[in-house]
């Protein structure tokens, strides 16, 4: 399965957007994207007035793995150790979509032929939704990257963003991958170790309070939103069961309840729209945004941990200058680490502030960015969906009504053909309220024979107003006519009469009056 993006899916996609690409004299963006089963080829566009590019504009193709090797590259650089650098996008998923449409294939035969349609349909939007999130969070990197004062110059970005050729970087071998396991083992140990050392600033002690009291919220959150989006797309699964299954019914339904299961039908299958595009919403500006936050507070903690690390070590290196001291040995090159220990705490303590602040305001502009915009876009869904069924009410209670009017005209034509001693039957029967019309034919419900009673149509505007006007022709001399019924519950009234059988139709003469 292979996915390309079109201009409306990023547009869309660009409406979750923190709003980070604000330099105009650095702009990147991902236009274009090809996805061939695990591997997703993306377009990286720059446009970009800064002397230190050989172009003004240009194009490079990459792939996930080109993107990790410039996380990494970054985070091993001393020099931004005083930085959050951006979290790295996560790798492409596309399994869970798969594995849904292997298990579609299978069960393939214990479905109609509609329900099995409707829902490759809605695993095919899934797959896509998926593709177009993989796009996004690779952008939103980027352009972390691009806003930011620093590294925005690193030369690594620059060749990655530049360089029109494969970067050749390959992925990690299982040594790589063990070393880096080991690494983190290592540093949750050190961790554990030097959250020992005594703060020295309170503006970071309640930095590290408020991320790790504030990664766990988010992790809590994320997991909530996630089954709530789940919720949604089970439910819009569910209506599509329903609408089949109606739309099954009313096709071999002869009765007048043939309507109304059509109806119903085709209301289950739009809710299942609406709900479809409420899950979809939710999972771009609530869930996407706080599984981002959970990395970027990460990122922040990361800061935090080099920072701790330096003060560590900037404490070690005052015992083992009082060590040389006291020893009188190596006090010189005790006293050079010891400064340069300082010097490297105090940048990454100057840069962290700057940097966490930075976060702050961020994390505000993102939150409430897409919470207003998810909030209009609930109201507007409900909105939709109060309208599809009140929309569906109406129209049944107007399909009632039209109905229980069938009925009584059904018994005017009894008392008529009681009137005449002989039966009458609808040949043709067609009634209109509003701008619904209902035919019956002879194979209809409907059915008094030996005698007919043709071109009767029924009128309404209003429950109150009812006209019913027809002509009835018998099978015989003379038995033809017209009749009237101004309201629906005045008596018939004859129009027009054929001579003969003078008995009966003076007798439904006086029956009208």
């Amino acid at each position: 399965m292979s996915s390309t993006l079109d201009e409306n899916s990023k547009e869309k996609m660009r409406s979750v957007s923190v709003d980070l690409n604000n330099d105009a004299s650095l702009l990147i963006d991902i236009p274009d994207a090809l996805c061939e089963r695990d591997k997703v080829k993306f377009t990286v566009h720059t446009k970009t007035t800064l002397s230190s590019f050989q172009k003004p504009e240009f194009s490079v193709p990459r792939q996930h793995e080109d993107f990790i090797w410039l996380h990494d590259t970054l985070v091993e650089t001393e020099d931004y150790a005083g930085l959050i650098i951006p979290p790295a996008p996560p790798k492409p998923d596309f399994e869970s979509p798969r594995e849904k449409m292997h298990k579609l294939g299978e069960g393939e035969a214990t479905m109609t032929k509609e329900e099995y349609t409707k829902m490759k349909q809605e695993l095919e939007a899934e797959y896509l939704a998926v593709f177009k999130k993989t796009v996004q969070v690779h952008e939103i990197f980027l352009q972390r990257l691009s806003s930011h004062p620093i590294l925005s110059k690193d030369r690594n970005f620059q060749i990655f963003l530049e360089y029109d050729q494969d970067l050749s970087v390959r992925r990690k071998n299982a040594k790589e991958m063990f070393g880096g396991f080991f690494k983190n083992m290592v540093k949750s140990a050190d961790e554990v170790l030097i959250s020992g050392v005594k703060e020295v600033d309170d503006f970071f002690e309640q930095e590290k309070t408020f991320l790790l009291d504030y990664f766990s919220k988010i992790k809590d959150s994320t997991a909530k939103a996630e089954k709530m989006t789940r919720a949604h797309k089970n439910i819009a699964d569910d209506y599509i069961h329903l609408s089949a299954t109606l739309n099954t019914i009313s096709a071999e339904d002869t009765t007048a309840n043939k309507k109304h299961l059509e109806k119903l039908s085709d209301l289950f299958e739009k809710l299942r729209k609406v709900e479809g595009r409420v899950a979809s919403d939710q999972e771009l500006k609530l869930t996407e945004l706080l599984r981002y936050y959970m990395r970027d507070i990460q990122a922040a903690k990361d800061l935090l941990y080099r920072r701790a690390r330096a003060l560590a070590d900037y404490e070690n290196s005052n015992k083992a200058l009082d060590k040389a001291r006291l020893k009188s040995k190596d006090i010189a090159q005790a006293e050079e680490h010891q400064q340069h220990c300082l010097q490297k705490f105090d940048k990454l303590s100057e840069s962290g502030k700057r940097e966490l602040t930075g976060f702050k305001g961020r994390r505000v502009v993102a939150f409430r960015k897409n919470l207003i915009e998810m909030a209009e876009l609930e109201i507007k869904h409900a909105k939709n969906n109060v309208a599809l069924l009140q929309g569906c009410i109406d129209l049944l209670k107007r399909v009632g009504y039209t109905f229980q009017t069938l009925h009584k005209t059904k018994c005017l034509v009894r008392r008529m053909s009681s009137c005449l001693q002989s039966p009458l039957s609808f040949d043709h029967l067609c009634l209109t309220e509003n701008s619904d019309s209902y035919v019956f034919g002879p194979s209809k419900r409907l059915q008094l024979p030996p005698r007919s009673l043709s071109g009767l149509s029924v009128h309404s505007s209003q429950s109150e107003a009812l006209s019913v006007r027809g002509s009835y022709v018998g099978h015989g001399a003379n038995t033809s006519g017209q009749l009237e019924v101004p309201r629906l519950h005045s008596r018939p009234r004859i129009l027009q009469r054929s001579e003969g059988e003078g008995d009966q139709w003076k007798k439904e003469a006086t029956l009208a009056e």
